[in-house]
């Protein structure tokens, strides 16, 4: 029997509520095991993580399916596997929202969890660390106290070669008509340089019945192109409203598929309405 919960939540501490937060109360979930061979009423503070569950079960189940996660059964056993020391963290809460996406009003952020430490990244270029055995409340950052420079300049290595990427700006102005128009999507985190391109996808996912006042789909409106490295540009000529989907393509290759990892956005793209 297993039991677990989905997200932690927040219910007024650091005046914050709802999940997607980087402090404890909002990334701790329970999980509870009972099995054969395992003894009863044990407890392990571990760095452990939800993508462990179903590597568990995989593993007891004798498929050996490549995965992200760890056999906890392995500590359950006490057979002292090798753990990880520490966790990669990360939320995107703003999804471009000129499509009706969700925009949670929580900042995208990044972060790296030990049993001692906590060192957090925000898109906004804000940057938090805190001595959880000190601080177990997280009440004041230490990311500018010297004495923890070392571990902070670690754990940021650590973000740079893990982090997926995230965006900056991603929700382009309407554009004039007839008149020369840019416009520079911005990215951050995942390893550079970056790719930008339109896919082939439908950004309504077969929906029969188009939104209002859209008038082209997958493609930007004539006269304007997208760069590889991100940039809108053209002289649009003709009045539009185009829905497409823009990926981000990073300089990284998912050992599942071995090919890069990427990060989708629907947009919109308004030439000459107003």
């Amino acid at each position: 029997i297993i039991f677990a919960g989905d997200n932690g939540y927040m219910w007024g501490e650091h005046g914050l509520w709802k999940k997607g937060q980087p402090y404890e109360e909002s990334i701790h979930i329970p999980l509870v095991i009972r099995m054969p061979t395992v003894q009863k009423g044990s407890t392990d503070e571990i760095v452990g993580m939800n993508i462990d569950v179903p590597t568990t079960i995989l593993r007891l189940a004798n498929i050996d399916k490549k995965t992200d996660g760890k056999n906890l059964y392995q500590l359950m056993a006490q057979n002292n596997p090798e753990w990880r020391q520490g966790l990669i963290l990360q939320y995107w809460g703003n999804r471009p929202f000129n499509l009706g996406g969700e925009n949670t009003g929580t900042t995208d952020w990044v972060g790296y969890r030990t049993k001692e430490f906590k060192y957090v990244e925000y898109v906004t270029g804000e940057k938090e660390f805190y001595d959880l055995a000190k601080d177990p409340y997280e009440l004041e950052s230490q990311y500018d106290n010297q004495a923890y420079q070392d571990t902070i300049q670690e754990f940021s290595e650590i973000l740079k070669e893990n982090a997926g990427v995230s965006l900056l700006e991603s929700v382009p102005p309407e554009a004039p008509l007839k008149t020369p128009y840019q416009y520079q999507f911005k990215a951050v985190w995942g390893k550079q340089p970056y790719k930008w391109y339109i896919t082939d996808e439908d950004p309504y996912a077969g929906n029969k019945n188009l939104p209002e006042g859209i008038t082209c789909l997958k493609r930007l409106p004539i006269g304007l192109s997208l760069t590889n490295d991100g940039k809108i540009t053209g002289t649009p000529n003709e009045k539009e409203s185009c829905a497409l989907i823009i990926a981000v393509e990073t300089n990284s290759i998912s050992p599942y598929t071995n090919k890069p990892h990427i990060y989708k956005i629907r947009v919109k793209m308004q030439v000459g309405h107003k």
